[in-house]
């Protein structure tokens, strides 16, 4: 099921900052939350971010060592029930922009941004768990280590 693909219904679909983790709440986390908010008009698409669950401390799963933990989770809102977000070219496309444009914020340090339909409600452990696999950030690195 894709948005464009969805002809007889309308999807009232808006973006929402949900929770970050190991991003500094004073400097970092506004300079990305507005970045993101432009990005988001650029596509036609309101964001809002006035209720962001912020944890201080990285968000560094077990499983894999190394990650830095600093994510800013997105929710769709608006999307029918089951949606899949990573099978839509519309999102995806918005997903790719808002990496482009979170590129050239001045960080200390990446973040990692990621999307998903409001009703997944996916943990920040799970959800950068299911990034790196999904993406492909960790191959290779086992190969590489003596």
């Amino acid at each position: 099921q894709y948005l464009e693909d969805e002809e007889d219904e309308e999807f009232d679909i808006s973006l929402k900052a949900h929770s970050s983790s190991g991003i500094d709440p004073l400097i970092e986390l506004p300079a990305l939350l507005q970045t993101l908010s432009s990005a988001s008009n650029d596509f036609g698409l309101s964001f809002h971010h006035d209720t962001v669950q912020i944890y201080k401390k990285p968000c560094r799963p077990v499983s894999i060592p190394g990650s830095l933990g600093r994510v800013l989770s997105i929710h769709v809102e608006g999307l029918p029930e089951a949606f899949q977000v990573e099978n839509d070219e519309f999102l995806m496309q918005l997903l790719g922009h808002f990496k482009e444009c979170v590129s050239k914020v001045s960080l200390t340090q990446p973040v990692l941004v990621a999307i998903q339909s409001s009703g997944d409600n996916i943990d920040l452990e799970s959800l950068i768990e299911k990034e790196v696999t999904d993406y492909g950030l960790r191959d290779g690195l086992e190969e590489s280590s003596p």
